[in-house]
């Protein structure tokens, strides 16, 4: 993929399989494309949303709002979590909403920012997933620099 700035220009983003790593799509709602962090010097790998109509630029292409990112596996499933958050501060929050097979597994996790690295399970005990919306709550904003799905045999971290 391609990005001219800030934006892709994309509502879905393909990430073919990888060795061990099963493939995923990134997606984003109706009306809006995925765009990426080209702020700073280096363009960097953090993914957030921008509107699909008007510019995508450093002031509007973090995730934030109503807004959501979806990070689904093709054809696997994991059973815990790990997202690293780019420009998190103290004063952000997020909810993370895991799926199987589109329905939603648990109830929604918040975690407000103390740490931009995150390890999470869904709050039903060893329940599989295939898939993590994540979205920003209030007047938060951020870049998602990296995931990782882990299986239930990991027992280490699963933070990227």
């Amino acid at each position: 993929m391609t990005f001219s700035g800030f934006s892709s220009g994309q509502q879905t983003l393909t990430i073919p399989t990888n060795g061990t790593a099963p493939g995923m799509t990134v997606a984003v709602q109706a009306g809006q494309q995925i765009s990426v962090d080209n702020t700073g010097g280096n363009p960097k790998t953090g993914l957030g949303v921008c509107n699909v109509s008007g510019s995508c630029n450093a002031t509007n292409s973090e995730l934030s709002g109503t807004e959501t990112l979806s990070f689904k596996l093709v054809n696997a499933t994991a059973y815990r979590f790990g997202v690293l958050l780019d420009k998190f501060t103290l004063a952000e929050n997020v909810q993370i909403t895991f799926k199987l097979n589109g329905v939603q597994v648990g109830a929604v996790v918040s975690y407000t920012g103390s740490f931009s690295a995150i390890d999470l399970t869904p709050t039903v005990a060893s329940a599989a997933f295939d898939e993590v919306v994540i979205g920003a709550v209030g007047a938060s904003s951020f870049f998602i620099d990296a995931v990782r799905f882990c299986d239930a045999s990991t027992s280490t971290s699963c933070v990227p």
